[in-house]
């Protein structure tokens, strides 16, 4: 990340937005989007995917990315690893299920 972040997020954090798109740098890096504007995952018959980019392995999962969910925006819990419809070397996915509002959002703490 300390490389790419040079490069393509002015030096900001993961946890920052740098061109303002609303997709953090750190899940930019993840994606491996390219500069400028980063189109956000959208959640589609209640399952939501992020392209894994290459930057992180998929065995990171926990330590330097993690899903997380809420219902009310404020707190919010990681999803287990056994949670996830899949986690693979080129893509992420989890399936939001039950009733009632739910929000999720992949949270970056990359290397």
């Amino acid at each position: 990340y300390a490389f790419w972040k040079v490069v393509n997020a002015g030096g900001q954090d993961p946890s920052l937005d740098w061109d303002h798109d609303g997709v953090s740098n750190g899940v930019e890096f993840f994606m491996n989007a390219p500069s400028g504007f980063t189109v956000n995952p959208a959640l589609a018959a209640g399952v939501i995917s992020w392209p894994n980019g290459g930057n992180i392995d998929s065995a990171a999962y926990g330590t330097q990315y993690v899903v997380q969910t809420s219902d009310d925006l404020v707190i919010w819990a990681d999803v287990p690893a056994s949670d996830l419809s899949s986690n693979t070397h080129d893509r992420l996915t989890y399936s939001l299920a039950g009733p009632g509002t739910r929000f999720v959002r992949l949270k970056l703490n990359p290397n």
